[in-house]
């Protein structure tokens, strides 16, 4: 598995008693699947991607990335774990306002140790490829939402990552924009053998979902499958 949670647990002081955020979470996540959780706010999705994301230690359990369990790493070493073999989408895009599309996956390409010709190459590349070439000079103030999204997307995988996790990729796109928006992720996912986990508020992921898991009282449900 690309990605497996196995008895992950997470609890935070409230009060004078300890909320439990996860209890006992076991989830695996093949490459090229794409899981889409849901469930009520303050469940613990934010908690479950961050667990997932390595940028959260968990008080049980372990979550094994790329086969690679990050409790036997040190601190360093999960942190190269993460940066190398995890991407996420972020519900905004999150693109710095300053750097155009294209620098804005060249930066990643710089971070991993990338030549510059080989980074603008692959990111020119990858922006052809989400429909966004005649895009790619274009500061985030200029692009709509939805090539905002598509733009983060691009950025995700210019990591070229194992795991991809998105947080409410389409909570702030309209219904047309987040249809195309999580057809693309998944589309992306299986293409590249990404395991990727989603997590929303919104139904629209869930039509391209292999499956659906509900996430209560600090526990996973198997709510159903579809065909993606």
């Amino acid at each position: 598995m690309s990605l497996a949670l196995r008895d992950v647990r997470i609890t935070v002081p409230d009060g004078e008693r300890t909320r439990t955020l996860l209890d006992g979470v076991d989830l695996d996540i093949a490459a090229g699947e794409v899981v889409v959780v849901t469930g009520p706010s303050g469940s613990g999705k934010s908690t479950l991607l961050a667990a997932a994301g390595l940028l959260r230690h968990v008080d049980g359990g372990e979550v094994i990335v790329a086969g690679t369990p990050p409790a036997a790493l040190k601190e360093r070493a999960r942190t190269k774990l993460r940066r190398e073999r995890i991407a996420i989408v972020y519900q905004s895009a999150n693109l710095i306002a300053s750097l155009t599309a294209v620098e804005q996956l060249e930066l990643v390409g710089h971070i991993q140790g990338e030549r510059r010709s080989s980074a603008r190459a692959r990111a020119e590349a990858l922006l052809a490829e989400l429909g966004l070439a005649d895009r790619r000079n274009q500061l985030p103030g200029q692009l709509s939402g939805g090539e905002r999204q598509r733009v983060g997307i691009a950025r995700a995988l210019m990591a070229r990552p194992a795991v991809l996790l998105a947080d409410e990729p389409t909570a702030s796109l309209d219904g047309d924009l987040s249809a195309q928006v999580s057809a693309l992720l998944a589309e992306q996912a299986r293409e590249r053998g990404i395991a990727t986990l989603v997590v929303s508020h919104d139904d629209e992921p869930l039509a391209h979902a292999d499956r659906h898991l509900h996430l209560a009282d600090g526990t996973l449900e198997q709510v159903g499958a579809a065909t993606g």
